[in-house]
């Protein structure tokens, strides 16, 4: 996976062995715009269908992009633990848990480098390679 942000704007590209489950994201707001790896183009609703179609599960990309930067979601009620350094270290949002293990420090901040999130069976491990302020 590939995330770019910028203000409101997040551009995502989802990569697979072979370019199977491949998509391209557009994310700004609340409005989602997918393009699958045949080319074709979805919006709204469609979109997240489709996104579901494609990794077999519906993620909170809305959320993710407060919790990849080690925050949470301002739009939603969340149960945060901090570690000794006042850094994010769990939270509870919207039915999914989130485990920041360690930070790295990018400039003036102090970000995630590795974060699991959980809802049920589910869990995903992301590991940042590199920030780019």
């Amino acid at each position: 996976m590939r995330w770019r942000q910028q203000d409101g704007h997040a551009s995502i590209d989802l990569t697979a062995p072979l370019g199977v489950g491949a998509a391209h994201l557009e994310l700004t707001g609340d409005a989602l715009e997918i393009t699958n790896s045949q080319g074709e183009s979805f919006e709204g609703e469609a979109a997240e269908e489709q996104l579901r179609a494609t990794l077999g599960f519906e993620p909170p990309m809305r959320s993710l992009t407060y919790w990849l930067r080690g925050a949470s979601d301002p739009a939603l009620p969340a149960q945060e633990s901090l570690d000794a350094s006042d850094r994010l270290s769990h939270l509870e949002q919207d039915g999914w848990q989130v485990d920041y293990p360690d930070y790295v420090r990018v400039g003036q901040y102090w970000l995630p480098q590795h974060l699991t999130v959980r809802r049920g069976p589910l869990r995903l491990r992301l590991a940042i390679s590199n920030w780019h302020l």
